[in-house]
């Protein structure tokens, strides 16, 4: 096989976040917890803590391999869609992080009791550049948490 006919044949890292939206809705938790998720330096994305339900999360590259993150940089930005339990947010948010290490993103809920709907918007976007400027993949996830 000639070194052209293997780099045709090497599958080619693929960003793709995917969408999560309303993964949390059907959830309820006591716990104050982080309820979001990690970006992982191999393309994996997992959850940071899920209560009672477990979405399935995309992850945000394919194939996955080992320190790709190394080659990306993600940008994660917030909107709070409904606070009543008074909720925190959790990341570094609205600059641009290398993903060779995990970056987690979320909310926690600062103190047991006080029940209600917490819900935010996150914008997520990924690119090849410390500075944005090619960006590759966006998408927007919602995070909704119901607490008792």
């Amino acid at each position: 096989m000639s070194a052209h006919q293997m780099l045709l044949s090497t599958p080619q890292f693929v960003v793709s976040i995917g969408d999560i939206a309303n993964a949390y809705a059907s959830t309820s938790s006591s716990d104050q917890n982080i309820k979001g998720w990690t970006f992982k330096p191999d393309g994996n994305t997992v959850l940071a803590v899920a209560a009672t339900a477990t979405p399935t999360l995309p992850d945000w590259g394919s194939p996955l391999s080992t320190d790709i993150g190394s080659g990306y940089w993600v940008r994660v930005s917030y909107n709070v869609v409904d606070n009543t339990p008074s909720i925190t947010q959790t990341g570094t948010f609205d600059t641009w992080l290398q993903m060779n290490v995990d970056r987690t993103f979320g909310f926690s809920k600062p103190s047991t009791g006080n029940p209600g709907t917490a819900s935010t918007a996150y914008t997520i976007n990924i690119s090849t550049d410390s500075s944005g400027t090619n960006i590759v993949d966006t998408a927007t996830w919602t995070v909704t948490m119901g607490y008792f």
